[in-house]
């Protein structure tokens, strides 16, 4: 239904397998990728994302595609993701009448209601009462829900009463802690207990996964139930990889095979190839004009660069291409184009504060394709600073077995800056700098022991990157002709030797493309000296700047002076969700001046 519509971008992240969409009568589970529409034209193609996926999740004929999207043409075909009524308990609409106490609402079993939970019988007064689905499941750490076991938990254990159950909500403001559960026997219990993890109220996790069906349950799950909100901002957080297309000199020639590619990639002689074209007609007719030693030469340079780059990282292959020089084709159509501009057209007077940056690239047209490989609750997940998997996280899956991932792909435009080793070597032997990164990296520890995972530090470089980015897109936001929402980055922080940064945009059609990024890398000088001058002084100075990472009783200890005041921006333009941020290390503040990268600028 027309309004029940998801866009494709919303399927890649936010509402993806697993996640909770609230429809106008009733609530639903998005279910797995088994029961997605899925068209051969809607497969996307990105060779070097796909042969990491392959590797990484050793799927090795793992595919691509985008979601499915919706055409309201009549002769269309209707194409759609599966949802899946969940949670099974629901509450009446209207409030009972409770004399002497507290409204309140009749709890109902699915099984119970008309119409699969959109009304419901009353036993006393035999009239129909609307319903609505409960706002409470448990899940556990690894991602997975179940409903909650309302009879046993106000009964504080199992029990073989049937009598009815009843929600009683004693204030108008809807928390948990006004919220209360009641039996007709005349047990109740307080929903703010379900909140201590100490004493397992809600039980051990069973290892549903509702969104696979009923029989996928992961019955090794050792894990205990946590109350879960399901509309609440923790109740789904997508794992997502992305990466940016790059050019090949086999790019044309490879793009003219197009899925054929897939029938003839595992071929190394020229007799396999002849028996595949006396088997596979499509074969045979899509390389009529073409000799069998151009595709063999092709082939063997094709698997040659993937065995090249299994060992690079997602980001190092990108930062190589971006400082190489590689143009790619300034075509339409083409998913790359880039020209480096030379040091005399964005710093013709040698500015002090632009020492630093080596290289101004202008990306004119890039691809960036985003896969969501799997999704967490309760806690975020990011990939590493690599632009990788974090190997050390359980992720929960989006089909069981998997297939294909769903993808969408963005084209837009961007610039790059390449910022010099030897400045930032040089910068890390300073003393005030070491004592500020210390201070980072015991918040660091603190916030890893806290969550349990065992990670090192990701280097005052990335921080002072990361905290330059934001700074910079807060200024090229204000003249480049896209709201800062829409502009993105990504951070390159490699092998103590290889720094920069990218500010791109994109979309699914042509409007992340329309030269406004590319004409503020021409004007670098006056973007950076805007940044520089807003990160020296924020809004709620002196709070912000005196924050220290190991503050126990702010407990942000990913952030050093950093705030909504200053650094932090939308999280979909961050790639890593607004954390390991601190202006302190890019320019001086009120605290101190001596950890700052770069030197203090003045006016306008």
């Amino acid at each position: 239904m027309a309004e029940n519509l998801l866009r494709q971008g919303q399927l890649i992240g936010t509402f993806g397998p697993g996640s909770f969409v609230d429809l106008p009568d009733r609530s639903v589970i998005i279910s797995g990728l088994a029961d997605w529409d899925k068209r051969a034209e809607d497969r996307i193609t990105e060779p070097r994302l796909l042969a990491y996926l392959r590797r990484r999740l050793e799927i090795p004929e793992l595919q691509l595609f985008s979601p499915p999207e919706f055409n309201s043409a009549p002769d269309a075909p209707k194409l759609g993701v599966a949802g899946l009524i969940y949670p099974t308990w629901f509450v009446t609409q209207d409030r009972a009448a409770n004399p002497g106490r507290y409204g309140r609402r009749r709890l109902v079993r699915i099984q119970a209601t008309e119409r699969h939970g959109l009304s419901y019988q009353d036993p006393e007064d035999r009239k129909k009462k609307s319903l609505t689905p409960i706002r409470f499941v448990c899940a556990c750490r690894k991602g997975h829900t179940s409903d909650v076991d309302w009879r046993a938990y106000v009964h504080r254990g199992q029990t073989d009463c049937q009598r009815t159950l009843w929600l009683e909500e004693r204030g108008t403001s809807g928390e948990v802690a006004d919220t209360w559960v009641g039996c007709d026997c005349g047990q109740q219990r307080q929903l703010y207990e379900a909140l201590d993890s100490s004493s397992q109220p809600l039980g051990w996790c069973n290892g549903a996964r509702p969104w696979l069906g009923p029989y996928q349950n992961q019955n090794d799950c050792k894990q205990p139930n946590r109350l879960l909100v399901r509309s609440a901002s923790n109740a789904y957080f997508a794992e997502v990889i992305s990466t940016i297309s790059l050019p090949d000199a086999n790019d044309e020639f490879g793009k003219n095979l197009g899925e054929g590619l897939d029938l003839i990639k595992n071929v190394t002689t020229e007799f396999e190839l002849e028996m595949l074209k006396k088997l596979l007609p499509p074969v045979s007719a899509l390389l009529t004009n073409v000799s069998n030693e151009q595709v063999l030469e092709f082939l063997h340079s094709r698997n040659a660069e993937d065995a090249s780059t299994a060992s690079v990282s997602v980001k190092e292959a990108e930062f190589d291409v971006l400082v190489s020089g590689i143009v790619g084709r300034d075509e339409p159509d083409s998913n790359y184009f880039a020209e480096a501009l030379e040091r005399s057209e964005w710093d013709p007077h040698s500015l002090a504060y632009l020492q630093a940056i080596e290289k101004v690239v202008l990306v004119h047209r890039l691809r960036e394709v985003i896969a969501q490989v799997g999704f967490t609750r309760f806690e975020p997940i990011s990939t590493d600073i690599d632009g990788e998997l974090d190997s050390g996280v359980e992720r929960q899956d989006l089909a069981d077995p998997i297939a294909w991932l769903p993808a969408i792909e963005h084209r837009g435009e961007g610039v790059f800056f390449q910022i010099s080793a030897a400045a930032i070597t040089s910068w890390l032997e300073k003393d005030e700098v070491r004592k500020h990164v210390d201070e980072l990296v015991a918040g660091f520890r603190l916030w890893a022991a806290e969550k349990k995972i065992d990670r090192p530090f990701v280097g005052a470089p990335y921080v002072l990157l990361h905290s330059l980015s934001h700074l910079l897109i807060g200024a090229i936001a204000l003249e480049c002709g896209y709201p800062a929402t829409s502009l993105r980055e990504r951070i390159y922080a490699i092998d103590g030797s290889k720094y920069g940064l990218l500010i791109h945009t994109g979309s699914s059609g042509s409007e992340g493309s329309l030269g406004g990024v590319v004409a503020a890398g021409r004007r670098i000088a006056e973007h950076l000296k805007r940044a520089l001058i807003a990160g020296r002084l924020c809004s709620n100075d002196p709070l912000c700047a005196d924050h220290q990472p190991d503050s126990q009783l702010e407990q942000r200890y990913l952030h050093g002076a950093a705030c909504h005041g200053c650094l932090l921006i939308a999280e979909p333009s961050c790639e890593h969700r607004n954390d390991l941020l601190d202006r302190t290390l890019v320019v001086g503040t009120i605290r101190t001046q001596g950890a700052a990268f770069f030197p203090s600028v003045t006016g306008i």
